[in-house]
């Protein structure tokens, strides 16, 4: 508003003449704000909570015809994210940074730096403080990220262009010759399919460059796999196990039961299998298939994918297919009961292991045996003199204190052996070494 009182005046002073349309003009344009201004208050009556309303109320000035669905899980944050973090549920990568990797029972063994690998060959299990951060959706309410809570269904928005725009630089982006000697247009195949099936064209192509890479150089899509010849899993439906050979066979397997003997088959079936299984149970944005918060039969369990990251990605790359953002777009976007007052943030780097992997007295044998777990260690010596302090981190990124010769005094010697991490963390041990007498 007062930016429009100081154009009236401008124009005033400079002689300029006020016409009934340029009146007209910033009367709209004051109008325009004060909707938007009021625009986060409709938020909140449809279930936001404020810390999303401001966010959301600023898109919709970009993009007013987005429309933001609240969707009240009905869950507890914390409920949630301790479900989403039970080991093998939420995946990264083995060679993340360490930070992002779950230090939990039975996902890490402190003594041997390892992470248990729950899927393949590669992936291990997620730090529930990085689970947290891709849970949040606060984290992602921008017109970039925000396309992983764009409803899944079939719309007559998404086009043939936009499909091959998620297609260019992958192996899909041009025709291939079919299993039955037909031609095969990924992007004409996503559109057809989207169609029948009412899921989105853009959902299914981001889908399988998920799944398959920009290179789609995988067994589960070759054709010529061993004992599987002439089957295709462009989905990965099925596919499962520790080793990526146990992956290839189950995933085929399923190909071969289902009858996916062309490429087409492969795309088509898979796609119904979303519809169905994931699209009509309310699991219809890219989230809801990663974090399971809203298919009560299955909360935390159906969910399709384990990759943590994966809505995240998907997301974004379903967003490029959209040349013009200036749509009917519905967001479903959840809401949990007693989540942090702001944003979950993430920033830590580095691995956390601080245990020693050795501790050693001038060839003394220390009491209780040493074990990395055990922190606190004593030795009894005849008389005083001197000892060497040995000592070796697990991680080769963490540095110990306190090492090397030294003296000792009659009664008992207290020494701290520190080890850092990598990350910063320090874990102490503790010596006490008594000498009974000085020594002569």
């Amino acid at each position: 508003m007062l930016r429009n009182k100081k154009r009236v005046a401008a124009a005033l002073l400079s002689g300029a003449v006020l016409t009934i349309s340029m009146l007209q003009s910033m009367c709209v344009e004051t109008a325009a704000k004060t909707l938007d201004s009021d625009y986060a208050g409709e938020l909140l009556d449809k279930g936001f909570p404020q810390s999303y309303a401001n966010s959301l109320a600023s898109l919709h000035e970009t993009y007013p015809q987005w429309e933001f669905e609240a969707v009240d899980t009905g869950l507890e944050w914390n409920t949630v994210l301790e479900q989403e973090s039970q080991n093998g549920v939420n995946l990264v990568a083995k060679n993340v940074d360490d930070s992002k990797k779950s230090t939990a029972e039975g996902a890490y063994d402190w003594e041997t730096n390892t992470w248990t690998i729950f899927d393949g060959s590669s992936w291990v299990a997620a730090h529930p403080d990085y689970i947290a951060y891709y849970m949040d959706p606060r984290n992602f309410l921008n017109e970039t990220d925000i396309f992983q809570f764009e409803s899944l269904s079939y719309s007559d928005s998404q086009t043939l262009e936009g499909v091959q725009a998620i297609l260019t630089s992958t192996f899909m982006e041009n025709p291939v010759q079919d299993a039955d000697g037909t031609t095969l247009d990924y992007g004409e195949a996503f559109m057809q399919i989207g169609e029948s099936v009412g899921v989105s064209p853009y959902h299914l192509a981001s889908r399988v460059r998920q799944e398959q890479g920009l290179k789609g150089t995988s067994s589960m899509i070759s054709g010529t796999y061993k004992g599987y010849e002439g089957y295709y899993n462009y989905f990965n439906l099925g596919a499962s196990g520790v080793t990526s050979s146990q992956v290839i066979q189950k995933g085929l397997s399923y190909a071969k039961n289902v009858g996916w003997d062309t490429r087409y088959k492969s795309l088509a079936g898979g796609a119904q299998v979303i519809a169905k299984n994931y699209i009509s149970v309310g699991q219809d944005t890219l989230y809801f298939q990663k974090f399971n918060v809203v298919n009560q039969k299955n909360l935390y369990r159906h969910q399709y994918m384990a990759n943590l990251t994966a809505a995240y990605t998907e997301g974004r790359k379903m967003g490029q297919g959209y040349a013009d953002k200036q749509q009917a777009f519905v967001f479903r976007i959840p809401v949990y009961h007693n989540m942090p007052a702001k944003p979950v943030t993430f920033t830590r780097s580095g691995n956390p292991n601080n245990y020693l992997k050795s501790l050693t007295v001038s060839g003394q044998k220390l009491t209780p045996v040493f074990s990395g777990s055990k922190i606190k260690y004593s030795l009894i010596l005849p008389d005083t003199g001197s000892i060497t302090i040995k000592a070796a981190p697990v991680s080769g990124k963490a540095t110990v204190s306190l090492t090397g010769p030294k003296k000792l005094k009659k009664g008992t010697n207290t020494f701290t052996i520190r080890c850092k991490s990598e990350n910063g963390s320090t874990r102490k041990y503790q010596l006490s070494i008594v000498c009974s007498a000085e020594k002569k």
